[in-house]
Parts: structure tokens; sequence; C-alpha cells
């Protein structure tokens, strides 16, 4: 009898872990496995933030985006653990803490539809949703914020409850921009109810004080360090061009790939989705519920209109639907505030367990395939992935061959014809960040033209590097060398081909330049 009365308890309790047991099943199938140029330098990160060194604001090399994900993993990396296993640890459960967030506070309410709404829906949702929040890119940390927002709201002081909350807004809009279309529509309910308090005004003004004096410091830091930016949010970015609009309403499924639950893969459907639910919201009179999803509608319309949200390709790992990662949370919170009130009987709500095992079999089932093509086709991505294990086989072999030869530093080359086939790029950038990890005692790595590490670039910018280990490069520039340089020594061949040379009188920019093995650095 004590377990039947606590049967809400029991099917939240199976649908978290149902949520559990998904998401580990595409960790061991791809979030372990895989990783990236982005991902490599968040390792780094996560190592330097161990050891208690805190170089840059942002990602090392940009303007733009806090190493949440990184902080939060540092401790355990500090203990020895692997970054490639604790990062997409961290990521996945900062993308599935709001709605575990959501889903408790609505049954403290006794809000029980609510609550098994919000926790079923990330197992409604396709496996390219689970790819794209579990690779440790800064996606995810904004929405992440989001799940304090409620218990926030819910303090019993008012002055607390807008200070903490803005607080918190504030904090996700820093981290990630894409946390605005779901912090629009709840701050459009609380506007509404207490706009006529200078209690919430002022205080929701001074919550927002500290990330704006994080934004503030940073961004005086690097006005101060701009050669220390490899990447950068410009002003060209964030143009707000109106006809974008009518270029995105024809490719709305990219802009929202994998964000809509049940029928995979209709992107285009999220948009249609939340305008229906806004007016159903409005006709049983939910006014305050309705005008905040057409407010963040609003919000979404606008944000089509900007240039940097148009930045991405069809592949998961640079899709635009990262743009809007918050949607899922949004149609979650529209349906909700539409049903909420509605009574849960245990038929109903068993029904949900069976509705949610089916979707978490069927995705076990794509699961290898998707991963697979993904894998296969990423055209036209800024940022790809690579199996960790191809990347330290390389490693190794590089590592030996650094022994053998007795170089002072690893410099990653990135030719050839980079503006035409970008794999050696990637490979570069893989190698430069990866290799101290797979390979403690391999010599300091450096990439001439590439290297996000500014300290690294300080170091080799204005001396020669004595010994250096080439890894890759422009094969027909290699034969010129081998012909004119003797004292280059060929020492092996990985996928790229690796060269010894001895560098005592230019730098190892100048020298990659001058000997012609990379095409871009200068450029």
């Amino acid at each position: 009898m004590r377990g039947i009365k606590h049967w809400p308890a029991w099917v939240l309790g199976s649908l978290i872990l149902l949520a559990c047991i998904d998401r580990a099943h595409l960790l061991v199938e791809f979030g372990f496995r895989c990783t990236s140029t982005d991902e490599v330098i968040i390792w780094q990160i996560a190592r330097d933030y161990g050891q208690g060194i805190f170089r840059e604001w942002y990602m090392y090399g940009q303007n733009y985006n806090p190493m949440l994900e990184a902080l939060l993993g540092s401790p355990f990396l500090r203990l020895g653990a692997a970054p490639w296993i604790v990062l997409p640890i961290v990521t996945s459960c900062l993308a599935l803490l709001p709605f575990w967030s959501f889903a408790l506070w609505h049954f403290r309410r006794g809000e029980l539809f609510a609550a098994l709404g919000f926790a079923l829906m990330p197992l409604l949702l396709p496996v390219e949703w689970g790819m794209l929040t579990t690779i440790t890119r800064g996606f995810v940390h904004g929405i992440a914020l989001i799940a304090l927002l409620p218990w926030a709201l819910s303090l019993k002081r008012i002055w607390l409850r807008f200070l903490i909350a803005s607080f918190i807004t504030g904090a996700a809009l820093l981290c990630n921009p894409n946390s605005l279309v779901f912090l629009v529509a709840i701050y459009t309910t609380v506007v509404l109810t207490h706009w006529r308090e200078l209690r919430f005004w002022s205080m929701s003004i001074l919550g927002t004080i500290p990330a704006l004096l994080f934004w503030y410091k940073a961004h005086h830091f690097f006005d101060d360090h701009r050669w220390d930016m490899m990447h950068w949010i410009d002003p060209g970015d964030l143009h707000f061009t109106p006809t974008l609009l009518f270029k995105a309403f024809t490719q709305l499924d990219s802009h929202f790939a994998a964000l809509f639950p049940v029928w995979w893969p209709n992107g285009h459907l999220a948009l249609v989705t939340l305008a229906l639910l806004a007016v159903l919201l409005w006709r049983v009179g939910s006014r305050s519920h309705a005008l905040g999803v057409f407010v963040a509608i609003g919000v979404i319309l606008l944000s089509l209109c900007i240039v940097k949200v148009h930045n991405g390709c069809d592949s998961v790992f640079f899709a635009r639907s990262r743009m809007f990662l918050a949607m899922p949370l949004l149609l979650c919170w529209a349906i909700v505030g539409l049903l909420k009130s509605r009574t849960l009987s245990p038929k109903l709500a068993v029904g949900f367990i069976v509705l949610g095992l089916c979707y978490v079999g069927l995705k076990w089932l794509r699961t290898p395939e998707v991963v697979d093509r993904e894998m296969k086709h990423q055209q036209g991505s800024q940022v790809r992935e690579a199996w960790v294990m191809d990347v330290f086989e390389q490693c190794i072999s590089i590592g030996a061959a650094a022994r053998d030869a007795r170089v002072e530093v690893v410099v990653p080359v990135r030719w050839p014809q980079l503006r035409v086939e970008p794999n050696a790029h990637f490979n570069a950038y893989l190698l430069c960040y990866a290799c101290s990890f797979a390979v403690p005692d391999l010599p300091p790595t450096f990439g001439p033209g590439y290297d996000r590490r500014s300290w690294v670039r300080d170091r080799y910018k204005g001396t020669p590097a004595g010994n250096v280990l080439f890894v890759g490069g422009d094969p027909v520039a290699w034969e010129h060398v081998v012909r004119n340089y003797p004292t280059e020594i060929k020492v092996g061949k990985t996928t790229l081909p690796l060269h010894s040379f001895h560098c005592d009188t230019l730098t190892l920019e100048s020298l990659s330049i001058r000997l012609g093995i990379d095409d871009d650095i200068g450029r």
C-alpha cells in the first residue's frame, strides 16, 4: 500500500532513470569515443583549471564562450580522470539538468502532469539531439543554468527572489545566448505579475551587475590583448539583416534540426507547434503564459535576422540548431502550461513510461547508424569530430619519432591546400592539442599561424626553436627541402609525413613560410 501511495514518485524516478540509461548508451557509443578540434582545447582548459591556472576569461583564443564545462570537470582531471570521459558526462548532465529541475519543481507543487512531461521530453528527442548535447563546446551551459530559475522564483523573500533570478538569467545569457528564447518566455510572465513593483526592477537590475562586470572585464582584457584572439565575434556577425528571415523560412528544418520531439526529423514543426500552442493557451485563458510564448516566438523571428544565427551547416557537429537549443524546453513549458491542471491517473502515468521505453529502444537501434552517418558526412562543418583512438594512435607514433629525433618542439602543419581540403587543418589542430594527453612526455607542441594558446605563441614567436619535428605539410615542398637542406631528416610517416629540421636562425612561423610547407601563414 505504501508503494501504491507513492506511485507518482516512482513514475518520475523511472523516467529520470530511463534518461540516464539512454544517455549512458550514447556516451559509450559516441561521447567517449569521439572528439573535435574545439573539445581538445577544452581538455587543455580543464586541465589548467584543475591546476589553478586561469589564463583567459573565455575559451582560449576567443572573446566569447565562458568555460563552465571545463570548470566543472577540472576537479576530476586533477584527480587523474580522462577528459574524453569526464567532459562528455559533464555536458550531458548540464543538458538534462533543466528538464529534471523543472520536473522536480512541478512535482513538489503537486503538478504531476507537468512534472512527468518535463521528465519525458528528453526521451522523445532524437539521437541527433543527444549527440549535439554530448559534445563539449559550450552549447548547453546557458540552458543548464535555467535549471536554477524556478527555484529562485519560488523564494519567499521577494527581494531575494528577484535578485537571484536576475543573477541566474545574466549568467545564463553570458554563458550562451541560446538560452534567451526560453528566458524571455518565463520572464514575460514574471514581468506581467510584478511590473508595478519597485523591488522587482531594482533587484533585477542589481542581480545582472555580476554578469555585466564579467563581460566588461573580459572584453577590456581582449581590447588590451587583441592579438591573442584567433576567433572572435565581431559586429558583422551580429549584423541585423531582415532579408535573412525569408532565407530562414526556406530552411526551417536546418535551424530547428533535432529539436522537435516524437516525429523526427521535422524540425520546422517546432516553430509551427509553438505558435499553435500559444494560440491554444490564449483561448483557454492562460493569457500570461500565452504572451510568454508569443514573445519567445518574436525573439526567435528576430534572431533569424542575425548573421551569426545562420552560421552552420547540415552536420550535427556544426548544426544551426545549436542557436535554438532551448526550443525543447520552451515547447515543454508551453505544453504543460496548457495541460498541467489535468488530473493524472496511474494508467496515464504508466503510459508515459511505456512511451519513454519505446523511444529509448528506438534510439538505441538508430544510434550506430546515426553516429556512423554523421561521422562520415561532415562537409561544411568548421569543427569536425574524429575518433579518439585514431588521434591517439597518431600521437603515439609522433611521440616515438620525437624521442628518436630528440626534438625540442613538435609542429603540426595544416597544409596541403587548406582552403580546398580542410582535413589536414583539422588534423593539425587535433594533434597540436590532444597529443600531450596521449603522450605525457611529448615535447611541447606549437601550431604556427593557428595556435590558440597565446603563451605558447609568446614562447616561439621571437626565438629559434632548435630541433623541430614537423608533422604534415606540403609533400612537394618537402621534396624541395630534402634536395636543398641536407640537415633535414625524414623520420617516419603516420597519416601525415614526419620531418625533423634544425631551426637555429628563424622563428618557426618564418621557417614554415621559407620552406613553403604551410600555404596559409601570413594570409
